[in-house]
């Protein structure tokens, strides 16, 4: 028995075309923040994969504009969910060099937190849509602060700084929403 194809009069309606496009956009983040999604977004739904899972959220909620002048909303976008504490009291900073300097609190007394869980950061540029991908350098809440050093090249370009918290130890992905914290944008900067 064969199945034969739908007739569409129009295979490309200005609805599928936005809808394709939102999809490459959100599809091309997710593939570039892929480590950090496996990490922190496997919880939400275990009959999905973590990168279905972040694909559906920021399909949902982090496109901003209108068709064709969509593009993904960093203030909205999620790269991890859970319930643990995520950093407090962040600031972002550029120094000389071409480094990015990210200060905290060590807020560890509040709610599910511990001062040696660790840090994850997602640095992207919106204008080239490159993105650098760190555990901080290994460091934890404890630290208050990092300097990192952004790639060559990166010397204006505004960057934006997402991340979230890690229980100590979790290395493939959190298998417990308590071991990883909801991601948060810490800031954006120019980077000098």
């Amino acid at each position: 028995m064969r199945i034969r194809a739908a007739n569409y009069t129009n295979p490309n309606t200005l609805a599928q075309q936005t809808q394709r496009m939102k999809f490459r956009l959100v599809a091309s983040f997710i593939k570039a923040n892929e480590k950090l999604v496996r990490l922190g977004f496997g919880l939400l739904d275990k009959s999905v994969t973590a990168f279905n899972s972040a694909m559906r959220y920021n399909l949902e909620n982090a496109i901003k504009g209108e068709f064709p002048t969509l593009s993904i909303d960093l203030a909205k976008v999620r790269l991890s969910e859970g319930n643990r504490e995520n950093l407090a009291g962040v600031s972002v900073t550029a120094l000389a060099a071409g480094q990015v300097k990210i200060d905290w609190t060590d807020n560890s007394g509040n709610g599910i937190g511990e001062s040696t869980d660790k840090i994850y950061l997602s640095i992207g540029s919106a204008e080239s849509g490159e993105v650098m991908i760190t555990d901080a350098n290994g460091a934890s809440r404890l630290d208050e602060t990092v300097t990192l050093t952004m790639p060559a090249g990166w010397a204006g370009r505004t960057v934006t700084v997402i991340g979230f918290t890690l229980k100590e130890g979790v290395t493939v992905e959190a298998s417990d929403p308590d071991q990883v914290s909801t991601s948060a944008v810490y800031g954006s900067v120019t980077v000098l």
